[in-house]
């Protein structure tokens, strides 16, 4: 199993396979570590 360690950065994952929210879906990327970890507290 991978450790979260060692998984690459989602920016670096999001732009390897040419991935795009679509709004229209719903669909976000959170990018900013401090914004997603506001929104899990």
């Amino acid at each position: 199993m991978t450790s979260i360690d060692t998984l690459p950065p989602l920016r670096e994952v999001i732009n390897t396979h040419d991935l795009k929210a679509r709004k229209s879906l719903g669909q976000n990327f959170l990018l900013d570590l401090n914004l997603t970890a506001k929104i899990a507290r």
